[in-house]
């Protein structure tokens, strides 16, 4: 083999690894089984669930601390159901679960998050995060209204997911 036949079926093998890569990364690597399925369901279906009782709940900043609480803690599990939402479909993508935003970023990636809900899914993160370990304290004001202010985008956040999934699992 001469050294320019070498080098093109390099270049073959190099174009048809990155054709491969390509179509994992745009594509469930195999068709999801009706368990896996079931579970993105249940996520998606908890993470709405939990922002519709926030909502219910309306927390405010200066209400009995137990309100308080309560409204953090749905929102915290709307959260964590979203985000593991992310870790699973970089998985079920080929992609090596990361962290949060990583997996947030991903599906902005591959369009599975439009730009408003892998925003708010970003910051929920963080402010997820802050309530949980209570980092310097807690501003009850900035966390409320963050909460309100993110609860659309994060209820959209869901249904595209949904949609995606409804389209390509």
């Amino acid at each position: 083999m001469t050294p320019r036949r070498g080098a093109e079926r390099d270049a073959q093998l190099s174009a048809t690894a990155r054709g491969v890569a390509f179509v994992c990364r745009c594509a469930l690597l195999s068709p999801l089984q009706p368990e896996r399925l079931s579970r993105y369901a249940d996520k998606l279906d908890r993470a709405r669930q939990r922002l519709g009782a926030f909502e219910a709940w309306k927390p405010t900043p200066e209400g009995p601390l137990k309100d308080r609480l309560a409204g953090y803690k749905a929102l915290q599990e709307a959260s964590q159901a979203l985000l593991d939402t992310a870790s699973m479909l970089a998985k079920d993508l080929g992609t090596p679960p990361k962290d949060n935003h990583a997996n947030i970023s991903m599906l902005e990636e591959h369009n599975i998050l439009s730009e408003a809900p892998a925003r708010a899914l970003h910051e929920v993160a963080g402010l997820r995060n802050r309530l949980v370990h209570e980092d310097n304290g807690r501003d009850d004001e900035i966390a409320i209204d963050s909460a309100r202010r993110l609860a659309p985008d994060l209820r959209k956040a869901c249904e595209e997911v949904r949609s995606w999934l409804s389209r390509n699992g």
